[in-house]
Parts: structure tokens; C-alpha cells; sequence
């Protein structure tokens, strides 16, 4: 509440970013990839790969719900995913 009072701008978290935190993933906003500017990014760990299909698989549904036409989504860097491992995933216009 401070932080209003004083000025600031109360933003949402989008469902992405919930969702990649619920997974105690690292989200951001913005930056890039090999294929151009990437609306968000998410770095995430998995245990196994019904662990990584459930992950990969949420994220994915962020991505295209958020702008399902044209949308990129990308782990990796279109590169194999790691199981079980840490893995990037873009969501991008």
C-alpha cells in the first residue's frame, strides 16, 4: 500500500508469470532470442519428463492464450529440452 501512496503503479502479474513462479521459475519481461524480441521468458527446473510435459505444457497454454495468432514459443532456443534440467522458455510475437 506504500508503495500506491507514495506514487507507484500498482501491475498485475500475468497468469504466465504466475505460473512460472508456481514452478519457483525465474520470469521476465521483455529481452531477446535467436528468433527476435520475446514478449516474456521463463527458466524453469523439472524432475522428470512428466514433471517437464506438465511444465512445458502450462507454459505453452500462457503463450498462445496471451496472443494466439502469429505467437512463438520456443524452449530452449529451439534447442532439445533438458530432462531433468533447467530450460528457457520464450513467449514472442
Amino acid at each position: 500500500m506504500s508503495y500506491a501512496a507514495h506514487g507507484g503503479t500498482l501491475v498485475a502479474k500475468s497468469q504466465a508469470q504466475l505460473d512460472c513462479e508456481s514452478f519457483s521459475g525465474t520470469f521476465a519481461l521483455g529481452g531477446t532470442f535467436s528468433g527476435g524480441t520475446a514478449v516474456w521468458s521463463c527458466q524453469w527446473a523439472n524432475t522428470d519428463i512428466t514433471d517437464f510435459n506438465a511444465k512445458f505444457n502450462t507454459l505453452l497454454t500462457d503463450c498462445f492464450t496471451l496472443a494466439p495468432t502469429g505467437t512463438v514459443f520456443l524452449t530452449n532456443d529451439g534447442a532439445s529440452p533438458v530432462v531433468p534440467g533447467v530450460n528457457k522458455s520464450v513467449c514472442a510475437p
